[in-house]
């Protein structure tokens, strides 16, 4: 779903426009309930009991009743529930939208069909020659000895 924020009317003293309350809203996909527009649109916008100075149009369709139909679609149909999601959706019953009104499909959507990958061989790769990994001596402690007596030597 995408919205696009409103616009007033008029013009502002920069000759653009100003944010202003009422919109539109699309809803796209596979299982949505297409070609239609839904909701109302004034019959005039110069006047009117939707339209005020300056130039700034009401909703008609609270954005609750869209998201009320949305909601059903993915599964969420307890009252309580709803009434959690949206506390504002009672202030709007006799103008909230239904899944039925919004999709082709029932209230839980299906997932999609999962692909199956196609099976490929294995690419055989070569090994990588490793260098040995130079490892330092490990040092020793000397090993004491005890000398070894000798008898002098005679002298002539």
């Amino acid at each position: 779903m995408v919205s696009e924020f409103a616009r007033t009317l008029t013009r502002n003293t920069e000759k653009g426009s100003d944010h202003a309350w009422g919109s539109h809203y699309w809803i796209t996909g596979g299982e949505v309930r297409g070609k239609q527009i839904i909701g109302a649109y004034p019959t005039t916008l110069d006047d009117g009991n939707l339209i005020f100075e300056p130039g700034i149009v009401i909703p008609s369709t609270p954005w609750d009743a869209l998201w009320n139909g949305i909601a059903q679609w993915f599964g969420i149909t307890n009252v309580n529930d709803l009434n959690e999601l949206l506390p504002n959706r009672n202030k709007f019953a006799s103008n909230l939208f239904n899944e039925n009104q919004l999709y082709t499909t029932g209230s839980t959507p299906t997932a999609p069909t999962p692909t199956v990958p196609t099976p490929t061989a294995p690419t055989p790769t070569a090994p990588t020659p490793t260098a040995p990994t130079p490892t330092a001596p490990t040092p020793t402690a000397p090993t004491p000895t005890a000398p070894t007596p000798t008898a002098p030597t005679p002298t002539m």
